[in-house]
């Protein structure tokens, strides 16, 4: 034998030491089940955790899910108090935003049976309420709502037009007034205590509320109409036509817009 092949014999020997021993057939079989049995397992562990991650944040963000889907989901995976009340809130929003009324309703009040202190859940529900023409039960929660946040402008809005609606212009005229004192800007609130005035037949009453209504916001066509018949009522034939006058020259106005 040459040195040379020696040599090529002595690498050989040195190769085949530094790599691992084969395995025999029956062990890389045995191997290879295992490893397919660990990440299978994984694969499982990791699909559940992600999809109940997946529903609980849908749930808590979209806001789209019935109330019978959060008590099913809360039967197969785990939801704090804190999470169902956030969830039946989003769902009042947005049920009422879209103005499904009865079901923005029955999300609130699920929220509200917890015994929430929140009062913008009790001034939303309020909303919801008195879109469906719940008038009792809007006035209660606007009224709640005051207790928490006293002399809230938005409260006592949404309370003085609960009253106008249901005809208690006496109830309307005083937390409407309280309304025009925190927010005086507000023309609406004149232009509903002028209503109330009118159906109680203080013409005399009205006509100031209204004429504040327009010199607050002089485009709406609503205020001058309602002064109109005010005054028309009331024997001024001339500042009646008027009114009448700058009705038609504002609504002509936004058919060219």
């Amino acid at each position: 034998m040459t040195t040379n092949d020696s040599k090529m014999n002595e690498n050989e020997k040195k190769i085949d030491l530094d790599q691992p021993e084969p395995k025999s057939k029956k062990k890389r079989d045995t191997e290879g089940k295992s490893e397919g049995k660990s990440e299978k397992s994984m694969d499982k562990t990791s699909f559940v955790v992600g999809f109940d991650y997946f529903v609980h944040v849908t749930m808590l963000m979209a806001g789209k899910l019935l109330a019978k889907t959060v008590e099913g989901y809360n039967n197969i995976f785990s939801i704090d108090q804190k999470d169902k009340t956030q969830i039946h809130e989003n769902l009042g929003k947005k049920y009422l935003k879209r103005g499904e009324y009865e079901k923005a309703i029955d999300a609130f009040e699920n929220v509200m049976k917890q015994g929430t202190k929140s009062p913008q859940i009790f001034y939303l529900a309020g909303k919801a309420y008195f879109k469906n023409n719940q008038l009792e039960k809007a006035i209660e929660c606007f009224e709640k709502t005051l207790v928490l946040v006293p002399n809230n402008k938005d409260a006592l809005s949404q309370l003085g037009s609960t009253y106008l609606r249901a005809k208690d212009y006496d109830k309307c005229l005083k937390v409407l007034g309280e309304a025009a004192e925190v927010n005086p800007g507000d023309s609406e609130l004149f232009y509903k205590m002028g209503i109330a005035h009118d159906k109680k037949g203080e013409l005399d009453k009205a006509i100031p509320e209204f004429r504040k209504a327009i010199e607050l916001k002089p485009d709406v066509a609503k205020y001058y109409q309602h002064l109109g018949f005010v005054l028309q009522a009331s024997g001024d034939a001339t500042e009646a036509g008027k009114c009448f006058k700058k009705v038609l020259e504002l609504e002509s106005s936004e058919e060219l817009d």
